[in-house]
């Protein structure tokens, strides 16, 4: 990619106001990225209750990472080559070797439960380093496609054709696979996100289905973040929640 281009990618992110279909599932994978990261690497070996949460943690995180790379696969790169011929396959090729790399998170992950004693430091050690490795190379990997992916989507689609991209993606997800993204987006994206995507929810989906929305959200978010989000949406804030901060 020439400098040019990079000039009017950074232009057009600065000043569009357009979707983009990464933003919020990125920031949902970041969190999710970081956290268990960080999780992983406080445990303590010899706390086995504890060590158990964090390599559950870490498998939560590689089931989610591998749905979203098939998602992905499934309906954003079809969208990328319909405009343009090879417009994917950076990160398709990415998307390959994440799917390597995941497999050999597995096998760390296998062999830091089966370990103790001496060896289960290490075997946890070289699983952290390995996720590390893996989280690095997603954060370069998610900047490219919010950047140069949506730049090739955004010269190709209008607004109702990226919705409609987005809205067949969603409808893949099954509701436990869906609720685990939203336990990481929820928390990750900024008050506006969060609203809109709120608001569209409602819109569109069962009350039940917004109603599971709101509890995972009650659950997730602080309570100065709960009430902004209840307030704006007109709804009562959760009782015992103090809506002063």
């Amino acid at each position: 990619m020439d400098q040019s281009m990079l000039r009017r990618i950074d232009r057009d992110l600065q000043t569009s106001s357009r979707q983009n279909l990464y933003t919020g599932v990125h920031k949902g994978l970041r969190l999710f990225m970081s956290e268990t990261l960080a999780t992983l690497g406080r445990a303590d070996p010899a706390d086995r209750e504890e060590l158990g949460h964090a390599l559950d943690q870490v498998r939560d995180l590689l089931a989610i990472a591998s749905s979203h790379l098939k998602h992905e696969n499934d309906f954003v790169h079809p969208a990328l080559e319909a405009c343009a011929h090879g417009a994917s396959h950076r990160t398709a090729d990415d998307h390959d070797e994440h799917l390597d790399a995941i497999a050999a998170l597995h096998a760390d992950l296998v062999q830091a439960r089966a370990s103790s004693g001496a060896l289960a430091a290490p075997a946890i050690d070289a699983l952290y380093r390995r996720l590390a490795r893996f989280v690095a190379e997603n954060l370069e990997h998610m900047d490219v496609e919010e950047t140069h992916n949506m730049a090739v989507l955004w010269d190709a689609f209008d607004d109702a054709q990226l919705q409609s991209i987005h809205d067949e993606l969603v409808a893949a997800i099954d509701p436990q696979e869906m609720a685990v993204y939203l336990r990481w987006i929820l928390p990750a994206v900024s008050h506006p996100e969060r609203l809109g995507m709120l608001e569209g929810m409602r819109a569109s989906a069962p009350p039940p289905v917004f109603e599971g929305v709101l509890a995972i959200a009650r659950e997730r978010l602080s309570q100065r973040d709960y009430a902004k989000l209840a307030g704006a949406l007109g709804l009562a804030a959760m009782p015992g929640v103090v809506e002063k901060w």
